[in-house]
C-alpha cells in the first residue's frame, strides 16, 4: 500500500512538475557559452544549447563526437539538481553507483563491475584534472567544479592505473580573465546549513587567480538505539581552493592547491540479527533470504569510547566503563585532511601540443566504528574488542608528459609518459598494531594514432605498457610484487550523416594487484595479484530535430577475470579467524544504457531520461579457507572441490541491475529579467544482492527529488525537497555474522555461534525541505 502511494505521488509529480536535467548532452563549459549566458541559461536550460566540451581521450572535444559511453554534468547541471556528492550524480549516470558500505571507502560500480573486496582500492579511478586520487574522494566539494566526466570501459590506455571498470574525472574550475564570482548559501531541515562562493578574475594581461571555499554541516540523522542519541549519518567539512593561470599565446599554465578537511559520524546502518534467518538453516551459518527489513527502532551501534579493562592484553578492548580509550578522540566515526596542488601545462606549438602533469597529494584519514554493527560489546571472534579504530596517512607524487602532434586532418599522433609513486602507513590503534608502510610506484608509457582516410571515417589505436612495483613493510618482513602489463584499446567512428556518430570499441584494462595487511596471515595469502577485464562495445550517438533531442545508445559485452573476492582464514592457518582477499573468481557481464535529452516546448519543456541494464554473472568463484564458509556454499546446493565449494550462475554483489532516471524542467519568463523553474528529479535503482549466493537483498530504491524557484542574471532563489516519497529502502547491504553469543558456553561452542549471518544495511537519508540561494556577480 505505501510502495502504491509513493507510485502514485511519483506519477503525479512528474506529469505536473518534470523536470531540466540537461546532464551531459545539455551543457557547456568555458569552452561553449560565455558566463553571462550561462546565468541566463540556469532558467532556461534545454536540449538546444551547445553539446558539453569533455576531455574523456584527454582532449577537449565535444561529448557527441566522443567515440566512448560518456556522461557528464556541468557546474549548471550539478548547482540546479543541487547534487551535494558523486553518489548523487551517480544517480544519473546511467550504469554506474558507489555502495559505499563503511564511510571509509568508495565502492564505485560501473557497468556491473562491483566490487566485493575493500583491499586494493575501487574498480573505478578517481581523478582530479585528469590526476589519479588514490583516497577516497566522498569529501571532495563540488561548487568550483567546471564539470563531472563519468567515462565508461575500462580506460587504461588514457587514464591508467585503476580503471578496470571506467574512470570518473572531476574538472576543477579555471581562474577567468574576466571578474566574476559567486555565493551560495542553503539551509535545510535535519540541521543542514552551508556555505560556498569563489571569486575569480585578472591580475594582468597574462595572470588570473581564483579563490574559492566552502563549509557543510548536517547533524545527526539517525537515532542509536544503544547510545540512546541521534549520532550517526552526521557530517561537517570544510574547503578551500586557491589557482593561479597563466595564459600567453603558446602556454597555459595553471597552478592549484586544494585543502579539505571533514569529520563525520559512523554511516548510518542497521544490522538484521540472525533470528530472521530463513533458508539454509541445516548449516552452521544459516543465512537470510529476500529483501532485509530494517527496524529503524533497532539501530544499535557502539559509537562512545570504551577503556580496556584491567589485565587486558590489548589497549581498546571490551567490557569496561565509559572512558576516553576506545575510540580517538572519544567517539566512532570519520576524520580527514586532505591538500591537493597541481601544476597543469599546455603548450600549443601550432601543430603540437605537449602537455605535463605534475601532482603531489597527501591524505591523513582516521577511521572508527563498531565492528559488529550490532553494539555486541564483548565477542570471541574480536580479542581485542569491537572499538575499530585505524589510523591512515597517503603521500602521491605524479610526472606525466603528453605530445600531440597533428597532421593536417589526415592523422593525429600521441606519445607520452607516467610516473606515480605512493606511500601510505596504517596503524590500528585499537589493538594496538602498525601494519606498515604500502609503497606503490608506477611507469608507463603510451602512444595513440588516429588515422581520419576520409572524412566519415575514423580509426584510432591506443596503447598503454605500464610496470607496477608494490612492497609492504611490516617490521622485520618485507614484501615485494611486479606486475607488467600492456593494455590496448581500438575504436572506430563512422559519421554517416550530420549529427549521428556510429562507433565500436574494443579494450582491455586491469586493476593494480596489492597486498593484504593483516597482520598474522600466511606468507603465501598476503600477495594479491591484478584483475583484468576485456570488452566489446557498441554505440551511437547524435542530435536530430535541429538539436532538440540528443541520444546515447551503447550495448557492452565484457569478460572479467582474475576477480578479487573476500576469504577467510580460520585457525591453525591463521593465529585468528580473519577475512583477506583473493583472487578467484571470474565473471560475465552484459548490457545496454540510453540517455535521452528533449526539448519538448522550447523554453519551456526539457525531458532527460537514461536507463541501464546490466547482467551481471558469476563464472566461477571458489570458497575456500573456513571450514562453515564451504559449508555453507555446499548448503546452497554448489558442488564441491578439492578445497572447498565452486559457485557459479549467480549475480554478481553490489550490482542492481537495472537503474532509471527521469529528469524534467518547467520554465517561463515572470518580467523581462526574472524567470521561474520548476523541476522534479525522479531515480529508480534495481535490487542488490549481499554476496556471491544472490539470496540476501536490498530491494528497489526509489528518489523523488522537487525543486522550484526564480532566477536572473544575478540572483537564484530557490526552495527544494529531497526523497519527497520518504523511501527507507537500503542504499546498499551487506553480509556479516552475529559476533555474541551465550558466555556460559566452551569457547569453540562460542565461536560457532558467532559466525552465523547477519546482514547489513545502509540507510537511505530522511525526506528533507530546505531553501538556496544565490548571488552571482
Amino acid at each position: 500500500m505505501r510502495k502504491e502511494f509513493r507510485r502514485q505521488l511519483v506519477l503525479l509529480a512528474l506529469g505536473s512538475a518534470m523536470v531540466p536535467f540537461s546532464g551531459a548532452m545539455a551543457q557547456s563549459d568555458e569552452n561553449g557559452i560565455t558566463a553571462e549566458q550561462s546565468r541566463a541559461s540556469s532558467a532556461h536550460s534545454g536540449a538546444s544549447q551547445p553539446a558539453i566540451v569533455v576531455t574523456a581521450r584527454r582532449k577537449e572535444e565535444s561529448i557527441l563526437e566522443t567515440p566512448l559511453a560518456v556522461s557528464a554534468f556541468s557546474a549548471d547541471d550539478i548547482a540546479a539538481a543541487g547534487l551535494q556528492d558523486f553518489n548523487d550524480i551517480f544517480l544519473f549516470a546511467p550504469g554506474v553507483y558507489n555502495s559505499n558500505v563503511t564511510g571509509r571507502s568508495d565502492r564505485i560500480t560501473i557497468r556491473g563491475v562491483s566490487q566485493v573486496s575493500t583491499t586494493g582500492g575501487s574498480n573505478a579511478g578517481v581523478f582530479v584534472d585528469g590526476i589519479y586520487v588514490s583516497g577516497p574522494v566522498t569529501a571532495l566539494e563540488l561548487d568550483n567544479l567546471e564539470r563531472v566526466e563519468v567515462v565508461k570501459g575500462p580506460q587504461s590506455t588514457q587514464f591508467g592505473r585503476g580503471t578496470l571498470a571506467g574512470a570518473v574525472n572531476y574538472v576543477t574550475r579555471r581562474p577567468s580573465d574576466t571578474w566574476e564570482g559567486q555565493v551560495k548559501v542553503t539551509a535545510a531541515t535535519l540541521d543542514e546549513y552551508s556555505a560556498s562562493g569563489y571569486v575569480s578574475g585578472p591580475l594582468n594581461d597574462n595572470f588570473s587567480f581564483l579563490a574559492g571555499g566552502g563549509y557543510f554541516n548536517q547533524d545527526s540523522l539517525f537515532y542509536n538505539a544503544y547510545e540512546n542519541r541521534k549520532d550517526m549519518g552526521g557530517k561537517e567539512s570544510y574547503s578551500g581552493t586557491f589557482g593561479l593561470r597563466f595564459k600567453s599565446s603558446v602556454a597555459d599554465i595553471y597552478l592549484r592547491a586544494t585543502y579539505s578537511e571533514s569529520k563525520a559520524d559512523p554511516i548510518g546502518i542497521y544490522t538484521q540479527g540472525p533470528e530472521f534467518n530463513n533458508c539454509n538453516l541445516s548449516t552452521p551459518r544459516q543465512y537470510y533470504c529476500g529483501v532485509i527489513n530494517i527496524d529503524y527502532n533497532d539501530i544499535k551501534n557502539i559509537t562512545r569510547a570504551i577503556p580496556a579493562p584491567a589485565g587486558s592484553t590489548g589497549q581498546y578492548q571490551y567490557p569496561g566503563s565509559r572512558g576516553s580509550q576506545g575510540y580517538v578522540g572519544g567517539e566512532a566515526g570519520t576524520d580527514r585532511e586532505s591538500l591537493r596542488i597541481a601544476l597543469i601545462t599546455n603548450l600549443d606549438f601550432d601543430s603540437t601540443i605537449v602537455q605535463l602533469i605534475s601532482s603531489y597529494q597527501t591524505e591523513d584519514e582516521r577511521w572508527g566504528s563498531d565492528a559488529t554493527n550490532r553494539a555486541v560489546v564483548s565477542s570471541p571472534l574480536l580479542p581485542n574488542g569491537s572499538a575499530v579504530d585505524i589510523s591512515r596517512d597517503w603521500e602521491d607524487f605524479s610526472q606525466e608528459i603528453r605530445i600531440r602532434r597533428s597532421f593536417g586532418d589526415f592523422l593525429e599522433l600521441t606519445v607520452g609518459g607516467y610516473f606515480f609513486t605512493s606511500d601510505r602507513n596504517e596503524t590500528a590503534t585499537y589493538i594496538p598494531e602498525d601494519r606498515g608502510t604500502y609503497s606503490e610506484e608506477n611507469l608507463a608509457l603510451l602512444g595513440a594514432a588516429e588515422f581520419t582516410p576520409v572524412d566519415w571515417l575514423t580509426v584510432t589505436g591506443e596503447v598503454r605498457t605500464q610496470r607496477d612495483q608494490i612492497s609492504l613493510h611490516q617490521g622485520t618482513d618485507q614484501f615485494r610484487a611486479v606486475f607488467k602489463a600492456t593494455l590496448p584499446r581500438v575504436t572506430i567512428d563512422v559519421t554517416p550523416m550530420e549529427g549521428i556518430l556510429l562507433y565500436g570499441v574494443y579494450a582491455q584494462g586491469n586493476k593494480p594487484g596489492s597486498f593484504n595487511t593483516r597482520i598474522g596471515l600466511p606468507s603465501n595469502l598476503i600477495p594479491i595479484d591484478e584483475e583484468s577485464i576485456e570488452t566489446w562495445e557498441i554505440g551511437v550517438k547524435g542530435s536530430v530535430f535541429d538539436n532538440r533531442l540528443r541520444f546515447a545508445l551503447a550495448a557492452y559485452t565484457m569478460d572479467w577475470d582474475n576477480q578479487q573476492l573476500t576469504q577467510q582464514c580460520s585457525p591453525p592457518a591463521c593465529a585468528v579467524a580473519m577475512t583477506y582477499t583473493d583472487n578467484v573468481g571470474r565473471s560475465k557481464i552484459q548490457g545496454f544504457e540510453a540517455e535521452v535529452a528533449m526539448e519538448i516546448i522550447p523554453d519551456f519543456w526539457n525531458v532527460q531520461a537514461t536507463a541501464a541494464y546490466n547482467d551481471g554473472e558469476i563464472k566461477s568463484y571458489e570458497v575456500v579457507g573456513s571450514g562453515s564458509e564451504v559449508a555453507e556454499a555446499l548448503g546452497f546446493g554448489f558442488p564441491a572441490t578439492a578445497q572447498g565449494a565452486l559457485v557459479s550462475g549467480t549475480p554478481l554483489p553490489g550490482n542492481p541491475e537495472w537503474t532509471f532516471s527521469l529528469t524534467n524542467t518547467l520554465t517561463g519568463d515572470i518580467t523581462d529579467d526574472w524567470g521561474w523553474f520548476f523541476r522534479g528529479d525522479y531515480s529508480w535503482v534495481g535490487e542488490q544482492f549481499a554476496s556471491i549466493y544472490g539470496q540476501a537483498s536490498s530491494g528497489s530504491r526509489e528518489l523523488l527529488n522537487l525543486r522550484a524557484g526564480v532566477t536572473n542574471e544575478d540572483w537564484k532563489l530557490e526552495l527544494f525537497a529531497t526523497n519527497v516519497t520518504q523511501d527507507r529502502s537500503p542504499v546498499s547491504v551487506l553480509r556479516t555474522v552475529r559476533f555474541d553469543a551465550p558466555s556460559n558456553l566452551p569457547v569453540g561452542a562460542q565461536a560457532g555461534i558467532a559466525v552465523q549471518r547477519s546482514f547489513s544495511a545502509i540507510l537511505q537519508e530522511p525526506r528533507q525541505f530546505g531553501l538556496s540561494v544565490t548571488k552571482k556577480f
